[in-house]
């Protein structure tokens, strides 16, 4: 296994210890350079080497994670490590499918841990990725779909509470977990549709403020993913069918002159 790697690692975890021996790097930089390292041109040949070390039960980024929890100084560099474990699954893609569950686990806890909600997408991000990841595999019960739709199905229950850009990435998770593993959302299926419909009517539909576009596009997504599997959802009335048509041309609507970009893409992929 690289060297770097494992040097680094060692860095990270020290840095929990006020008496480690970072070697004068800050938690930061060892973060930074990590990623790089775990994204770098070795990786796709060496993956299962790769995935041994860096999701080490002691020494790995998942135990990291879960140490450096209450360290607010270290708020930044949870983030990077999310970011590098992302990447990482976009780059060694099914070899990490082993550990999915453990992945999991962290996000989630992340994820109610966390008090910043950038650090709240960074864990919603990889999260997301691994949902995909354990679709190419039989490792898919590992993330417990039905303890994940749950958890975050419920965050809607009190959704003033959380910020739009955590919203948006919720509304995509759901949809993920419809698309990948459709056999267990199935009796979830129609009332997550709903909510999709109900969000988009406030925010497309309303007279006086300004759609609050994070949410048109988490939803977009959701939407998007839902209707892989579950398509009659919007086939059985012509006025869901118009519905889904009106917020989708909404969304693309030049005359919005918003930054409108992420938005306009998901709305092209919900009408093809």
């Amino acid at each position: 296994m690289s060297g770097t790697l494992t040097r680094l690692l060692g860095q990270l975890h020290a840095s929990l210890d006020p008496r480690g021996d970072v070697s004068g790097a800050t938690p930061s930089s060892v973060a930074s350079e990590l990623r790089a390292e775990v994204t770098g041109s070795r990786v796709a040949d060496r993956a299962l080497e790769f995935c041994s070390c860096i999701f080490d039960g002691q020494h790995g980024l998942p135990a990291f994670l879960r140490r450096a929890q209450g360290h607010d100084e270290l708020k930044e560099v949870r983030e990077e490590v999310l970011r590098g474990l992302r990447e990482f699954l976009e780059t060694v893609g099914s070899h990490a499918k082993d550990y999915t569950g453990a992945i999991k686990e962290i996000c989630v806890l992340c994820y109610s841990k966390e008090r910043a909600a950038k650090t709240k997408v960074c864990a919603l991000e990889l999260l997301i990725k691994a949902v995909h990841v354990g679709s190419v595999s039989s490792h898919g019960q590992n993330l417990g779909v039905q303890s994940l739709f749950n958890k975050f199905y419920g965050e809607l229950a009190s959704k003033s509470k959380v910020s739009d850009t955590v919203l948006e990435r919720i509304y995509e998770l759901l949809g993920v977990l419809s698309e990948v593993h459709p056999a267990e959302m199935v009796d979830q299926a129609g009332p997550l549709f709903r909510v999709y419909l109900g969000e988009l009517k406030r925010q497309m539909c309303g007279a006086v403020r300004a759609p609050r576009l994070a949410l048109v596009a988490g939803c977009l997504r959701g939407l998007t993913s839902l209707l892989v599997h579950f398509s009659q959802l919007a086939v059985e009335g012509l006025t869901i069918i118009g519905e889904i048509f009106n917020f989708t041309l909404k969304a693309i609507d030049p005359e919005a002159h918003l930054n409108r970009m992420p938005y306009l893409w998901v709305s092209l992929r919900v009408s093809v």
